[in-house]
């Protein structure tokens, strides 16, 4: 029996499942590392973060806020942070706006979207207007794109564990 070859549609699939897994998961990171910030600057007591984090924070509180909520505080109490980081507030933004592609986009199969995958392995999400799935916009990305993302996700990371003196939440 031979191999079946993938269809482009396939393969197109495989590569956004791989991009949003690992996008998704370093946003996770990032979210969860806002939530103990956050917590912490309200208490130092453990059960009280805890609370503060199960209770509150992530179920009831939308990654934007929790950025928001985050710059907020950095400013406030951490000055030190801008410094050294100062186009932080903006990185984050993209971040959380880069995010959001990844959750909640479709990825597109039209002519043109396999097209650009096929000729350069850029892969197309699309936000479409729910009553007519007409198109508001469309982001193509490739492996490059898909990098540079994942290691300004990794940088803020390292920069808000040292914040946080070295504390990580539990994943």
């Amino acid at each position: 029996m031979a191999d079946k070859t993938p269809s482009t549609e396939d393969v197109i699939i495989d590569a956004a499942y791989n991009i949003r897994g690992r996008i998704l998961q370093r946003s996770i990171e990032i979210e969860s590392l806002f939530d103990l910030y956050i917590a912490e600057s309200i208490t130092s007591d453990e059960n009280k973060i805890s609370e503060l984090i199960c209770l509150i924070l992530a179920p009831r509180v939308s990654f934007e806020d929790k950025r928001q909520i985050f710059v907020y505080l950095v400013d406030m109490y951490n000055p030190e942070f801008r410094k050294n980081y100062p186009d932080f507030a903006k990185d984050l933004q993209t971040i959380c706006k880069e995010r959001n592609v990844y959750a909640h986009y479709p990825i597109a199969f039209s002519n043109d979207a396999t097209k650009c995958y096929e000729d350069k392995k850029v892969v197309t999400f699309v936000k479409l207007k729910n009553s007519k799935n007409q198109l508001v916009d469309k982001h193509e990305k490739s492996e490059s794109d898909i990098n540079d993302l994942l290691r300004l996700m990794g940088k803020y990371i390292d920069a808000i564990v040292k914040l946080g003196d070295g504390k990580q939440p539990p994943l």
